[in-house]
């Protein structure tokens, strides 16, 4: 019997000792979570009393930071969240005094949070940082002095914060920085006084995709160190000389993406040292013919996507060390020799690069230069880039464009009932047989020069015959090692694109040439677009040939004697 109740007395106490065990623990637990979040009240109030190491995630509540060293003052490399909206006179940001020797330090917006201003706070308390990121804010504005006076940050990545704007001096007395990132924010304007002064070492400014329309004049006159300037897919609509006062040592410019319809003359005097400058995918219609005055340092023009018609003959006067133009996608009629020789021995140089493709080319004389510059380069780039070029014969142009379409095997058909501008049986014959529109019997110039590689075929300056470059080649079919091979496109006006150098050289139509054709027709009573009057008796185009060939009149003279001479001769005898 006093077993039994002993028993029961030990297992009453047991459970008695259990039940106080979970009290104590609930009301532990309990404690510790009121200490949290009156922790976490503490730090949104700004009352936090003492300062926490920044780096113990066991104590983290607005800021998650992940350290390479937890200790305090050990770390050097700090990764932090946020996690909860803060404001700039949270106490939170006092704690980064806890790691003075951090040297790289990181802030990542979390979806949900927001940090609304930069964190001057905290960056006043890292005397040795050097790299600062703060990405997915919401920075509607960076105030003046904003990096606080950090004397050794050398970069500052602040891209993806919704930055509306700049206040004066926003990035001053700032002497180690070298690398300044604002891009992908929505800036609409660069002021006057928002960077400077004492940026002494500022390298790289990266401004682009914001949606900047105006830069004030001299925003940049404090960055005499500025090497790179990125400002592309912006709306910037107009730029001028006083643009880019202060960039004496700027060597890239990137306005890539932008509005601007026109480049005028001395833009961009104010930047001598000038390397790179890319000007891609604007709505360029004119580039005055000194616009790059003062460039002479410039080796890669970049023009591609744009809308220009024409460029100036004096356009690259001055800028001869260009060894990299891309003309790509543009509408110009064409690009005259006077226009390229600054850069012509360029163009025999290797490291040249040169594009022209997605032009509207007319095929005349002004590009007889491109023959030449095939001929004589050793630059494969450059020769594949004249192989591939297309250009455009108009009917209109009269006899010349239809001896050029005859020497390169195509034809307008003038008669044809179904409206096809091309006839593919080379042209059609008068009543001996001669096509009619060979009769200066064009010369293909075609030679194959010593040390011209297998197969690839030269247009040059010598009088052999059309005949026998066509005798050359199967089926008149052109191979010219371009993979031009009588490529050719016909469009509705009954002109023809075809590839530039399937035109032999002598056969290219000169504007000026059917100008004068048309005056002399009208002073004899003519109408110049009268295909009778243009193509009339032989002996009367003959006489008017060497009023009509200009520089190449004599082998054309030349050719249709011969022509003329071999119809009438089986009449002779």
């Amino acid at each position: 019997m006093a077993t039994k109740s002993t028993r029961n007395w030990a297992i009453a106490i047991l459970c008695l000792s259990l039940m106080l065990t979970l009290d104590a623990s609930e009301a532990a637990k309990g404690k510790h979570h009121k200490g949290r979040h009156k922790q976490k009240d503490d730090e949104e109030s700004g009352e936090l009393k003492w300062p926490r190491n920044i780096c113990d995630s066991q104590h983290q509540q607005i800021l998650c930071c992940y350290c390479d060293k937890s200790d305090f003052g050990e770390a050097t490399d700090a990764n932090c969240w946020v996690c909860y909206e803060s404001s700039p006179g949270n106490a939170i940001w006092d704690s980064f005094s806890s790691q003075a020797n951090l040297t790289r330090l990181t802030f990542v917006v979390r979806p949900g949070s927001s940090l609304s201003t930069v964190p001057t706070r905290a960056l006043s308390r890292l005397p040795n940082l050097t790299y600062l990121k703060v990405q997915y804010a919401t920075i509607a504005e960076v105030p003046s002095y904003a990096l606080a006076n950090a004397s050794f940050i050398h970069e500052a990545q602040l891209s993806r914060n919704q930055i509306m704007s700049l206040r004066p001096s926003a990035f001053a007395h700032l002497a180690s920085l070298a690398t300044l990132d604002l891009s992908e924010n929505r800036l609409s304007i660069i002021p006057r006084d928002a960077f400077g002064p004492d940026l002494p070492d500022l390298r790289r400014l990266f401004v682009d995709r914001n949606n900047i329309s105006h830069i004030e004049d001299m925003a940049f006159k404090h960055l005499s160190r500025l090497e790179e300037l990125e400002m592309q897919s912006n709306q910037l609509s107009d730029i001028h000389r006083s643009t880019f006062i202060g960039l004496d040592s700027l060597r890239r410019l990137d306005l890539r993406a932008n509005r601007l319809t026109v480049i005028r003359d001395g833009t961009f005097m104010e930047i001598p040292s000038l390397h790179e400058l890319d000007i891609d995918e604007n709505k360029l219609e004119s580039i005055e013919p000194k616009a790059f005055k003062g460039l002479h340092h410039l080796m890669r023009l970049r023009l591609r996507e744009n809308k220009l018609k024409s460029l100036s003959d004096t356009v690259f006067v001055g800028v001869t060390n260009v060894h990299f133009l891309d003309l790509r996608d543009n509408n110009l009629s064409t690009l005259t020799a006077n226009a390229v020789e600054p850069l012509r021995r360029n163009l025999k140089n290797v490291t040249m690069s040169f594009f022209l493709e997605g032009n509207n080319f007319v095929c005349d004389c002004r590009l007889a230069w491109m023959h030449d510059v095939h001929n004589e380069t050793s630059n494969e780039r450059v020769r594949r880039t004249l192989e591939e070029l297309k250009c455009i014969l108009h009917p209109q142009m009269g006899e010349s464009a239809s001896a050029a379409a005859a020497a390169a095997g195509v034809s307008f058909d003038f008669g044809a009932e179904d409206g096809d501008p091309y006839s593919p049986d080379g042209g059609a014959s008068d009543e001996h047989g001669v096509n009619r529109y060979d009769r200066h019997g064009s010369g293909s110039g075609h030679h194959h020069q010593q040390g011209d590689e297998p197969g690839r075929h030269h247009f040059g300056g010598d009088s052999a015959s059309f005949d026998e470059y066509q005798d050359h080649e199967e089926g008149g079919h052109h191979d010219l090692g371009g993979g031009m091979g009588g490529s050719r496109h016909h469009n509705p006006d009954g002109s023809v694109a075809i590839h530039l150098l399937q035109i032999p050289l002598q056969a290219l139509p000169c504007p000026e040439e059917r100008r004068q054709e048309e005056g002399n027709l009208a002073m004899n009573g003519l109408d110049g677009d009268d295909e009778n009057s243009l193509y009339g008796a032989e002996a009367s185009a003959d006489v008017g040939a060497g009023s009509r060939l200009g520089a190449s009149g004599f082998l054309r003279v030349a050719a249709a004697l011969h022509l003329l001479l071999a119809t009438i001769a089986p009449f002779l005898t």
